[in-house]
């Protein structure tokens, strides 16, 4: 499967917006790196990831593929 790339900054601009919460979870984007994060208003963090933009973009796609079957 070929990697998708990066985003570029342009393609990035074009966004709505960069981030968005689902809960205390929250999903953040930047060209070459995706963050989600878990935290509840007011307080610390509890947990954190942060993953290539290409390899997150070949987990949706696996993840979309698996869910259409």
């Amino acid at each position: 499967m070929a990697s998708p790339k990066n985003a570029t900054y342009s393609q990035l601009c074009k966004m709505h917006r960069d981030h968005t919460e689902v809960g205390d979870w929250c999903l953040m984007t930047d060209t070459d790196v995706v963050w989600i994060s878990q935290q509840k208003i007011g307080e610390d963090r509890t947990q954190h990831i942060e993953i290539p933009r290409a390899v997150f973009n070949r987990l949706l796609v696996w993840y979309q593929h698996e869910v259409k079957r």
